[in-house]
């Protein structure tokens, strides 16, 4: 089976800047464990924009997710 997952861009975005943004990014962004995993990529919040612009970023298939943590 190839491996898909890695093809598959995720973005974490941590407008919390605090203890539990960084702990949901040090989650997300762990591919150190065995098996499959997403491309996690750390976005900067004023980059990624507002939330609508996440969507419509989504909707033109700059990322395959977002997870967006405030």
């Amino acid at each position: 089976l190839p491996q898909l997952t890695g093809n598959l861009q995720a973005w974490f975005i941590n407008r919390d800047g605090a203890r539990i943004g960084n702990t949901l990014w040090d989650t997300f962004g762990n591919t150190s464990s065995p098996g499959q995993h997403l491309s996690w990529a750390l976005i900067d919040p004023v980059a990624a924009g507002s939330n609508e612009d996440i969507i419509n970023a989504i909707l033109q298939d700059q990322a395959w997710i977002a997870v967006v943590s405030e």
